[in-house]
C-alpha cells in the first residue's frame, strides 16, 4: 500500500480542513454588521435577537435595524474543489492492488467477460502469493511452493481444456495428468490415440 501514502496524507489533511470548515459554518454561519461601534453586551444581545428571528421567521424575511447589514457565510468554491480533488474510492483501491479501476467501478465491458475476470484474479493472487513465498523462503531458508490452481480453477475445467487442446501431449499423457489433478478417476483407463487413416483408405464417418 505504499502507493497510497501520499494520497492518504492528502486525504487526512482534507478531512481536517473539512471539519474546520464545517465547524466554522456551524458556529458562525453569518455576519451582522452594525453601522457604528457598539459594546460587547449590545452586540451579543442583538445577535441573539436576530438569530431568534431567523429561527422563528418561517421563511419570511427578517427586519434589520437601520444601517445593519446581514451577510450569510458560505464555503468558498476553491475550498470545495480542494476537498473533492482526491477521489478516495475504488479508484485508489484499484491503484493499490494494481488492477484496472474499471473492474471495480463497473465501467466498460470488462465485467461481461468471465475469462478476463479470472485472468485478473489469477494474476493478482499469483503476485501476492509470490511475495509471501519469497518472505517465507528467505526467513526459513526453505523452498516452499504454492499451487493456486484450485483457487482460480476449482472445477479443473480450464486445466482440462488446456491439456486437451495441447498438440504436444499424447492421449495417454493427458489422461495421466487429468488423473493426477483429480479431474478424472483413477479407474478411468488411459486414452489411446487413434492411428491416422492411411492414404487412400476409406474412413467410415459412422465409426
Amino acid at each position: 500500500l505504499y502507493s497510497l501514502v501520499k494520497t492518504l496524507d492528502i486525504k487526512k489533511q482534507s478531512d481536517v480542513l473539512t471539519l474546520k470548515a464545517l465547524a466554522q459554518s456551524v458556529t458562525a454561519n453569518s455576519v451582522l454588521q452594525e453601522p457604528a461601534q457598539v459594546d460587547d453586551n449590545y452586540a451579543m444581545a442583538r445577535s441573539k435577537t436576530l438569530m431568534k428571528q431567523l429561527q422563528t421567521s418561517g421563511g419570511i424575511p427578517v427586519v434589520l435595524a437601520p444601517g445593519e447589514t446581514f451577510t450569510p457565510l458560505e464555503i468558498k468554491s476553491n475550498i470545495s474543489s480542494l476537498l473533492s480533488q482526491v477521489d478516495w474510492t475504488s479508484t485508489q483501491i484499484a491503484k493499490a492492488f494494481q488492477i484496472p479501476d474499471s473492474y471495480l467501478n463497473g465501467q466498460g465491458d470488462q465485467q461481461s467477460s468471465l475469462d478476463q475476470i479470472e485472468g485478473l484474479y489469477a494474476n493478482t493472487l499469483n503476485r501476492d502469493m509470490n511475495m509471501v513465498l519469497s518472505e517465507l523462503n528467505n526467513k526459513l531458508n526453505a523452498n516452499i511452493t504454492a499451487d493456486i490452481r484450485k483457487a482460480i480453477d476449482p472445477l479443473g475445467n480450464d486445466y482440462a481444456t488446456s491439456l486437451l487442446g495441447s498438440k504436444n501431449l499424447t492421449a495417454a499423457q493427458v489422461s495421466i495428468a487429468l488423473k493426477e489433478s483429480g479431474y478424472l478417476s483413477q479407474n478411468v483407463p488411459n486414452g489411446v490415440a487413434a492411428d491416422p487413416p492411411q492414404e487412400g483408405e476409406n474412413v467410415d464417418s459412422t465409426n
